[in-house]
């Protein structure tokens, strides 16, 4: 499906004021979880982000976890279980002429949690 509008009449833009000083924030949750008779699985990701823009540069910052969690019931009514989590903080900066500068903040390997 289409839609155009052709107004004859010249729209005049609106001033507003920028409580926010350019910044955008975005913020993601998703995750499954997986029951079956002797196996469990819990995943989850968090992202989130926060970007500027001006006339002279473009800020992103963002960061994400997520965790993968499994539980696994034995014949003798014992459980074993393993947790994952990944762990991520990044920057970038972008200039007028397009350089890219990316800053890797923090980063904590996959982790195996008991």
């Amino acid at each position: 499906m289409s839609l155009d509008y052709n107004s004859k009449e010249k729209l005049q833009g609106v001033q507003t004021a920028d409580l926010w000083n350019n910044w955008t924030f975005r913020g993601d949750f998703n995750g499954n979880i997986d029951l079956e008779g002797n196996r469990k699985t819990f995943n989850y990701n968090v992202n989130l982000r926060a970007d500027q823009v001006t006339e002279d540069w473009k800020i992103r910052n963002s960061g994400r976890m997520s965790v993968r969690t499994r539980e696994y019931l034995k014949s003798n009514q014992n459980s074993m279980r393993s947790c994952r989590m990944d762990e991520c903080i990044i920057k970038y900066y972008v200039n007028e002429v397009n350089a890219i500068r990316k800053a890797l903040l923090f980063y904590r390997r996959p982790a195996l949690l008991a």
